[in-house]
Formats: C-alpha cells, structure tokens, sequence
C-alpha cells in the first residue's frame, strides 16, 4: 500500500458535501461520554458557561424545563449544544449565520486499490483548524462569555464529527472522478431502504431523539471501553492525529479496502451484508467512546 502523508500539502475540498455527523443522537451521546469524564468542578465551569451561549434564552432554557424527568442541567446543555453547529445550517434559522460549512471534514483522497493520500496544510479551514479555533477562543480572556460559549459547541460538535471515519475521505474511482464526497455518493440498502454510504455511518450510533437514550448509552459504552483499553490517549493527543486515524478507518472498515458492496448507481443498491452492519456498529461505540474522552481532555484544557 502507497501512503503520501503531507501536512503541507493542499487540501482536497468537498465543497459542495452536506456533511452531518454522527446525528444529532450520535452527538448527544459522545457528549454525555464528555460529561461523566469530567470533574465535577470542570462539569459546573462548562454549565455555566452554556447558560451563555445566545441559543439558551432562544430555547435550551424552556426545552430543558419541559423535560419530566431532566438530567443535570450542564449534561443536558452539553448534548444540546453538541448539534448545535448542525441545526444552525437551517438558513431560516435566527443563529444561522454562525454556521460554517468547510469546519465540519478534512477530506483526504482514497484510490483503490493501494493509493491513499492524506494531504491537508496546517492553517486550512477543516475540521482540525476548527478544533484549533475553538481552543483558542476558549482560552482568549478578552472574548465574551456568548463568544466563547459558541466555541464550545464547536468544539463539542467538531471533536465528535473527526471521530466519524467518513469525515476524513473521499473515495475516487472512474466512475466518480470527482469523489465520493466522504460516501454521499455511494448507495446501500438498510433493512431494504436505499441510503447514503455517509448517512449510514452517521446513524450508527442510534437514531433516538429522546436525550434520555442517549445517556443511557454512554454510561454502556464507558462501562464497555474504559479508558484502559484506548492507548492511543496517551499516545496521539492531536487533532491531526485524530484524523489520521479515522482515515485508515475510512480505508479499511468503512470501505473495506475497496471491497464494499456500495454503488455510485442509486437503483443497483444492495443490501448492507450482516457483519459489515455488526463491525460499523461496534466501530461507531469505540469511535464515540474514544472521542467523548478526548472532548473531555479538550474541555478541562480549555477552561482552565
């Protein structure tokens, strides 16, 4: 296997790519993995400062006091505003000029069967730059509490959306020269339904709306993969590293080395076979898992 690795080199661009990850449940659990990781001193900081984001009086505060049976507060705010960065893509919506396509991916180019480039430059707009950019803002004393509060729901949302393998690759072939637009353009069917190769792994956390789901499910995953079995939090504490990662999984498990049954033609979809459903499951937990711990690092870093 070719592997050109270059961090100066030019980033390879999927503009037009309507990329959404996990969903909004996906989020809402790598957040509450987030919280229960935190100390309860950085658990009240990060509440606090949520209570300043401009969505709290827009909504967050009434939604959180219809609830019957709330959560904590700051846990509620935290998985709330993990998404928060995708309900802002909503041109209607009153926040909606604060959303910013390009933070959401860093997309690096896979060509089967053994020419896999990660190619991005360190000040490009990505997914890596807008974990850098909300850690900055965080720690800027001279910003505003609602300036920073937004930076923390990129930051919640972006550490989520690099731990999504598909948020890394795009995959060209001569049927798609121009990408697979990290999988929005390779089809398979789910329980008979056609759908997205991207929107598949987007949903494979859960597709819940209720947050009380989403809570129940981290405290599983923690109990399932503690931190002990995740050396590589010790060992790659970056975000460029992060996305080195998740594209040897776009390689390997999501495409299966380019052995996928996925198709660029939407009527010849077929459906996605029983232990590729199994290992994208399994995958999603440790992903998930894995950056819920990574959020919490990010989070205790930040609000020193």
């Amino acid at each position: 296997m070719k592997k050109a690795i270059s961090i100066l080199a030019l980033t390879l661009v999927m503009v037009s790519l309507p990329l959404i990850a996990w969903n909004g449940h996906g989020h809402r659990t790598v957040a509450a993995v987030a919280w229960f990781s935190l100390s309860p001193d950085d658990q009240e900081s990060v509440t606090a400062l949520l209570k300043e984001h401009p969505q709290y009086q827009l909504t967050w505060e009434a939604e959180y006091q219809s609830l019957k049976k709330a959560p904590a507060l700051g846990l509620f705010l935290m998985m709330r505003a993990s998404h928060w960065p995708d309900d802002i893509r909503d041109k209607e919506h009153p926040l909606a000029a604060e959303h910013r396509g390009n933070w959401h991916y860093v997309s690096s180019e896979i060509r089967f069967p053994d020419d896999f480039k990660l190619e991005y430059e360190e000040n490009d707009i990505n997914v890596i730059w807008g974990i850098g950019n909300a850690m900055t803002e965080l720690k800027d004393k001279n910003l505003g509490a609602d300036r920073k509060a937004i930076a923390m729901s990129w930051l919640l949302h972006l550490i989520g959306d690099i731990h999504q393998p598909l948020h890394t690759a795009s995959t060209f072939s001569e049927e798609l020269p121009k990408g697979d637009l990290g999988g929005n353009k390779l089809y398979l069917k789910k329980d008979g339904e056609t759908t997205r190769l991207h929107a598949y792994w987007d949903n494979a956390l859960g597709e819940s709306r209720d947050i009380s789901d989403a809570i129940k499910q981290a405290k599983k995953m923690i109990k399932k993969y503690p931190k002990s079995r995740f050396p590589q939090l010790q060992s790659h504490t970056s975000p460029a590293e992060w996305g080195d990662e998740s594209f040897e999984l776009a390689i390997h498990e999501a495409h299966r080395d380019g052995k996928l049954v996925a198709t660029a033609q939407e009527d010849a979809a077929k459906e996605v076979p029983k232990d590729y459903a199994k290992m994208a499951a399994g995958l999603s937990m440790e992903q998930g898992t894995l950056g819920g711990y990574r959020l919490a690092n990010y989070i205790s870093e930040a609000i020193k």
